[in-house]
């Protein structure tokens, strides 16, 4: 069904829109996330959250960035740490720590079928864009909330872009590794 497109003209899309847009190409969830202005929470909060959420989830980093994960495990894994990567894991549930946000902002991650020409065919710029640095991976858009004071995005993954060692949770255990809560 091919809705007209909105008539606020505010830089996002309506949700409509982008199930219209995106529907026949989603082939799963990747993850869910939620990004934290800095200027909304102190560092030393920041590395509090972080303990906390270690002590009751599989949290990993994501090498080089503050954009630490959750990865879904059995009770065994989560106590051992000892993972098996032979299937997809998720969805995966993000946490960033986030320099250029201005208020608080959902993301959800989208696995699809559909390569980078026809993601970005479907969402062309000003409304579509690319997050510098993660082009090759996918393309997002900003999607109006019904929340005042948080923002929702849509990033949209393209099909060739998902490594299995991505959608297992491989890499985040073997390149960030585990956060462990603090002992004392």
């Amino acid at each position: 069904m091919n809705r007209p497109a909105s008539t606020v003209d505010d830089g996002t899309l309506t949700i409509e829109e982008v199930k219209d847009l995106l529907g026949d190409i989603v082939s799963g969830i990747d993850h869910i996330g939620v990004n934290l202005p800095v200027n909304m929470l102190p560092p030393q909060q920041w590395e509090g959250l972080k303990q906390d959420l270690s002590k009751g989830t599989a949290l990993y980093r994501y090498s080089g960035q503050e954009w630490p994960f959750i990865l879904p495990t059995t009770d065994l894994e989560f106590q051992s740490g000892q993972m098996e990567y032979h299937s997809p894991r998720g969805p995966k549930f993000e946490w960033v720590y986030d320099e250029e946000a201005r208020e608080p902002v959902i993301q959800l991650a989208l696995r699809t079928s559909a390569g980078r020409a026809k993601v970005e065919k479907l969402l062309p710029g000003p409304k579509g864009y690319s997050i510098p640095g993660l082009e090759t991976h996918f393309r997002s858009v900003n999607v109006r909330s019904p929340w005042k004071g948080i923002g929702l995005r849509v990033d949209v993954y393209y099909a060739d872009a998902l490594e299995a060692n991505w959608v297992t949770g491989k890499w985040l255990a073997e390149e960030g590794g585990r956060i462990h809560p603090q002992k004392g």
